[in-house]
């Protein structure tokens, strides 16, 4: 409700102008909470903004619950990670140094969705689905910011491969895509 009366737009539109991330889990947090980012534009021509924190916005569209933990999720998410870094102005993927997603993960529901609709989710445990969604979007990631190329993705490489980003990706990547960008 805070962020309407700002944004001049409906309540149930607010999270395509602000990238809400809430953490309930202990994924480089402690505790459950929000940490609040925002933005305001610069004169591109001053030197005292040469260098420094941007933030850049891009969502990805909703997955089809067949398509979370795939290659779809995959390129959506880095044409997402582009559009963000185009938001914040950001030419050289060198320069980005935090990238925050949060990943859908698959229900019971959406799960018996893709079966009514004979569609077949990439595995039925729901809790299992966190790590192809967190592997699809790290590897998205990677694929945005040049780390990785395209023929070394696919549906089956996306938990072999993205466990080779983990480590790096892990603090990046939370439980939708939400992005947000950091340049140095």
């Amino acid at each position: 409700m805070l962020f309407r009366s700002y944004l001049d737009c409906p309540v149930n539109q607010v999270h395509t102008h602000v990238p809400l991330i809430m953490s309930g889990g202990t994924e480089g947090v402690l505790s459950p909470h929000f940490t609040i980012f925002s933005r305001k534009s610069a004169l591109r021509s001053d030197k005292a903004f040469e260098r420094g924190m941007v933030i850049g916005i891009g969502h990805t569209a909703d997955f089809r619950p067949e398509e979370i933990g795939r290659m779809q999720q995959v390129l959506a998410t880095q044409a997402a990670v582009l559009h963000a870094m185009n938001d914040a102005g950001i030419k050289n993927p060198d320069d980005v140094h935090f990238v925050q997603v949060k990943c859908p993960l698959l229900t019971a529901e959406k799960i018996k969705l893709a079966r009514d609709q004979g569609a077949q989710a990439v595995t039925m445990d729901t809790y299992e689905s966190m790590s192809y969604s967190r592997g699809a979007s790290a590897l998205g990631v990677a694929l945005a910011l040049d780390e990785i190329s395209l023929d070394q993705c696919s549906d089956a490489a996306i938990l072999k491969r993205s466990e080779e980003h983990t480590s790096e990706l892990q603090s990046r990547l939370h439980l939708v895509c939400r992005l947000l960008l950091e340049k140095k």
